[in-house]
């Protein structure tokens, strides 16, 4: 019996651990101040005709969602943070949207909005993205590529860099 319980402790925490924390919080401190522009001075864009309220992918709510309209390989939403910004990790909520993730997303970067560098490629995880850049980078402009998509259509509900 004693052996059950254990099993049974290291399978809820291996379920915990890939992705789906419920209780997903992000209140605490994002950036040093001044390193990141707030979340209203971005303007983000898509692959034209492929996404439906790209807004909702930083508007505060994790309960509204930014959605692909297909399942394609190559889409791709892009945050213009108004300058540049220096940042190590991306944070990407899936909302209500559970399997709503692509199975592998890039990161590209750019300073110009025309030509972009391919920094990280990373697996999606289910109800939140984590995507650890190992080294530090600043640019103005950052795209994520849905590589290899999911299950599901992609669903952004929050993007969060720090």
């Amino acid at each position: 019996m004693r052996t059950l319980k254990i099993i049974s402790f290291v399978v809820i925490l291996s379920f915990m651990a890939g992705g789906c924390d419920p209780n997903f919080n992000y209140d605490g401190p994002r950036a040093q101040p001044g390193a990141m522009a707030s979340q209203t001075e971005w303007k983000v864009t898509g692959t034209p005709g492929q996404f439906s309220f790209l807004s909702f992918a930083h508007d505060g709510n994790a309960m509204t969602v930014c959605q692909s309209k297909g399942y394609s390989r190559g889409t791709a939403i892009t945050i213009d943070f108004s300058r540049p910004c220096m940042f190590n990790m991306i944070a990407i909520q899936h909302g209500p949207f559970e399997f709503g993730y692509a199975k592998e997303v890039a990161v590209e970067i750019s300073n110009d909005g025309k030509n972009f560098t391919r920094i990280f490629n990373g697996e999606g995880t289910r109800k939140i993205t984590y995507l650890c850049i190992l080294s530090p980078v600043k640019a103005r402009y950052v795209r994520l590529v849905a590589i290899r998509p999911g299950i599901d259509k992609w669903s952004i509900a929050e993007i969060y860099f720090q």
